[in-house]
Parts: structure tokens; C-alpha cells; sequence
């Protein structure tokens, strides 16, 4: 599986988060011991969940202004 920041691997017996990185071929790496089941994912980076936030808040933000403007325009009209 080829290798991208936010990689996640899990442990599918005791849910633990098992440490990935990139190989020397671009692939995905993970040092396990024993045996057992892994999922590999991609859970994206602490950036790309953080401007998901900012642009979730940057919607409501921008909504709430809009209802405000109407709320003005409908007063002043009395």
C-alpha cells in the first residue's frame, strides 16, 4: 500500500494503534510482533481535520451574518 501522511494502522484484536512510515520504496511500513489482524487506513492529517473546523466555522459564521443582514433590511422596512 503505498505510503501518505495520515496513514493509520489498528490492531483489529486489541484496537491499539500500531506506529506506520514510509519505506525506502514509497510504501507503507509497520513494525509488528506476533500475529494477529492489522486495518490500514488513511485518517487524514491534523491539518486537513483542522480546516475542516475552520471551514465548518467560516460557514456558520458567514450564515449567521447573512440572517442578521435580513433581520436588519426587514426592520429598517417598517
Amino acid at each position: 500500500m503505498v505510503y501518505y501522511k495520515g496513514m493509520q494502522a489498528v490492531n483489529t484484536l486489541d484496537h491499539r494503534f500500531v506506529a506506520t512510515k514510509e519505506s525506502g520504496t514509497g510504501m507503507t511500513e509497520l513494525n509488528v510482533t506476533g500475529s494477529g489482524n492489522v486495518a490500514v487506513g488513511y485518517a487524514g492529517t491534523a491539518l486537513q481535520r483542522i480546516s475542516v473546523l475552520v471551514s465548518m466555522a467560516t460557514v456558520f459564521a458567514m450564515g449567521l451574518s447573512i440572517r442578521r443582514r435580513k433581520c436588519s433590511f426587514a426592520h429598517a422596512r417598517l
